[in-house]
């Protein structure tokens, strides 16, 4: 029975490092479990963020691309990972991007699914370039 129940948490916990199945298994698990899952999966979310803005950061210093504009975040996540669902939070919400000339945040709404409360996880990335269209 012990080997059973540890096979279950392993196959949940493989799960939910996917971005791309996360949103069934936490359908199944969330109720009972997010006092224990809402703290692993800000953990998640902000490595994914962090993941986000380097990407963002290393395009921008090397010349390859600018930063996407606030509107135009969701299809460059798109592009970049096209298979992986990275630009869904594990709550199911829509990761946001605020560009200024200097900075960007890259945030997920949190476990509330509102932009611009509290609980939102966010990371920050410095500008390489001053682009002051956006």
């Amino acid at each position: 029975m012990k080997k059973l129940i540890l096979i279950l948490i392993l196959a949940f916990g493989a799960a939910l490092s996917l971005p791309a199945t996360r949103p069934r298994v936490l359908k199944i698990l969330q109720p009972v479990m997010r006092p224990v899952l809402d703290p692993v999966m800000r953990w998640s979310t902000q490595g994914e963020l962090k993941r986000i803005a380097r990407e963002l950061e290393t395009a921008e210093e090397s010349l390859r691309e600018e930063i996407p504009s606030s509107a135009e975040f969701g299809r460059w996540l798109a592009t970049k990972y096209p298979a992986s669902g990275a630009e869904s939070d594990p709550w199911g919400s829509r990761y946001y991007l605020k560009v200024w000339p200097d900075s960007f945040v890259v945030g997920s709404p949190g476990p509330d699914r509102q932009q611009g409360t509290g609980d939102d996880v966010l990371v920050s990335g410095k500008r390489s370039r001053r682009d002051r269209r956006r």
